[in-house]
């Protein structure tokens, strides 16, 4: 949702910081041909100098001008103005909601968020940057070992999320849904807990029945429902936030 302000898929920017280091465009397609992108931010981050990859993340990710934020991402501060969760570096949200003057009370990032439950009641508004931010390697989660030992029990990103997804219903946008952490820890919740409260996906409608049937048995399995869309993305997913932001009154 970030891309139409002019940031980088997550797979373009590991293209082009791979230009910077000795991994091969060959063998970081091979990492994308098997859906490895923890095991590709990782390869090429070990083929590269340390403060080169930070530079990179922080150059390339970095966002400063509120004025240039366009696309369905420009709904969310109308819509959701007490908790945001994402798993994205750049800062874009932190600027696109202090443009809406209703900046975030509290940012917390790594090892941050497990102060989440303590200070979300004296907090007019949260964001939860999961895996980290751009301007800091301290608490960024890129390489395997980092997922492996932030979405294990008891780390700070796996016990807050799963309360999270206990206690209250997440709207998923922009995110594939397919096999990435979050997902994989919203199965265990779902597999541990009959009780959680039902989610939701805006996803893109697959291509026939089969396909259909089998993403919609996988998502509900985890207690997510979707909400299909056949258009364009960004404009499928304005549409849709539109028409959220009908119901509840505020356009």
């Amino acid at each position: 949702m970030s891309a139409p302000s002019g940031l980088p898929l997550w797979s373009d920017f590991l293209h082009e910081i791979r230009k910077y280091s000795s991994l091969t465009e060959k063998e970081l397609e091979s990492f994308f041909s098997e859906s490895k992108y923890e095991e590709a931010a990782e390869a090429i981050a070990d083929s590269m100098p340390k403060r080169l990859f930070e530079e990179r993340i922080n150059h390339d990710l970095r966002f400063g001008d509120a004025e240039v934020i366009r696309g369905s991402i420009s709904f969310l501060p109308i819509l959701f103005d007490k908790l945001v969760i994402t798993t994205n570096l750049d800062n874009l949200l932190e600027h696109l909601y202090q443009k809406h003057d209703i900046a975030f009370t509290e940012v917390l990032t790594g090892k941050n968020i497990q102060s989440y439950r303590r200070l979300k009641a004296q907090s007019d508004r949260m964001l939860l940057k999961l895996h980290g931010d751009c301007k800091s390697k301290e608490g960024r989660i890129l390489s395997v070992a980092e997922y492996e030992a932030s979405y294990a029990p008891g780390a700070p990103v796996f016990e807050e999320l799963s309360g999270i997804y206990r206690n209250q219903s997440i709207l998923c946008l922009g995110c594939s849904m397919n096999s990435d952490r979050t997902v994989k820890l919203l199965g265990k919740v779902a597999e541990m807990d009959e009780g959680i409260p039902k989610h939701y996906a805006f996803l893109k409608h697959p291509d026939d029945e089969a396909a259909l049937l089998e993403r919609e048995h996988f998502l509900t399995e985890r207690d997510v429902f979707p909400i299909w869309y056949k258009g364009d993305h960004d404009e499928s997913i304005t549409a849709l936030l539109v028409g959220l932001a009908h119901h509840k009154g505020a356009i």
